[in-house]
């Protein structure tokens, strides 16, 4: 596997645009023509089947409501693993990246942001000596604190790199167990997109063009869901799904 070419930014003026551009508690950028959020799927733990949403029709008497409802009440069940949240899992974080690829000029060049909160080991950045993911837990708290940004009273752990090394960030809990972890910010230089996983949430959400969200709808291992916003510049309340 190639080496992980993600290198921390102890200039953070490259996420100062983004104080002004976001809207719907950071999770979309204005001035794009297209947005969509991807739900995170929750996992058959028998059968490894994965489903983002609960069926449509639902039994007589069932207490689910929305979908939060249905993830609730997958959580500690001993027959599914309940949607991630505040991270979007491979495949579908490979996909998403895919086809974001394909939609800027720099992917080469893109800019990550990952929640400080996160807890990290401080381990191998190898396991098994076949997978490799870049710890933030092996660098120094100095350096992290360098390489920082805060944005809507959160804190993020600035990266550069290609488009591609996005879906290698992970921490160890022991020398053979990694948990990934997928961009909590995403955007390329060329500012052509912008990804938001915001870390209560167990969606991630997309600004970019009419073309890129057509993809993103028409890839396989992605359930998208297309939003309305009738002034990008608005409240939240002016975002819908539909």
């Amino acid at each position: 596997m190639p080496d992980i070419r993600l290198t921390p930014v102890t200039d953070a003026s490259p996420a100062a645009w983004l104080g002004a551009a976001l809207r719907f508690g950071g999770r979309l950028a204005n001035g794009f023509a297209a947005y969509a959020r991807i739900l995170h799927p929750a996992t058959d733990i028998a059968t490894g089947a994965q489903v983002s949403r609960p069926p449509v029709a639902q039994p007589l008497g069932s207490g689910h409501r929305d979908r939060l409802d249905w993830i609730l009440d997958l959580t500690g069940s001993g027959d599914w693993d309940a949607p991630e949240q505040g991270s979007l899992e491979h495949p579908q974080l490979d996909a998403l990246i895919d086809v974001l690829a394909r939609h800027t000029t720099t992917p080469d060049q893109c800019y990550v942001g990952v929640w400080e909160g996160w807890q990290w080991h401080n381990q191998s950045n190898r396991v098994s000596g076949a997978i490799e993911a870049l710890n933030p837990g092996t660098l120094s708290r100095e350096f992290r604190k360098q390489a920082s940004f805060e944005l809507l009273g959160r804190w993020y752990l600035l990266l550069r790199g290609p488009i591609h090394d996005a879906g290698r960030i992970g921490g160890h809990v022991t020398p053979r167990t990694l948990i990934m972890r997928s961009p909590n910010l995403l955007w390329p230089a060329d500012r052509a997109w912008f990804v938001c996983t915001e870390i209560d949430d167990y969606e991630t959400y997309v600004s970019g063009t009419r073309q890129l969200i057509d993809e993103l709808d028409a890839c396989a291992p992605l359930d998208v869901e297309i939003l309305n916003t009738d002034h990008p510049g608005g409240g939240e309340s002016e975002v819908f799904v539909g």
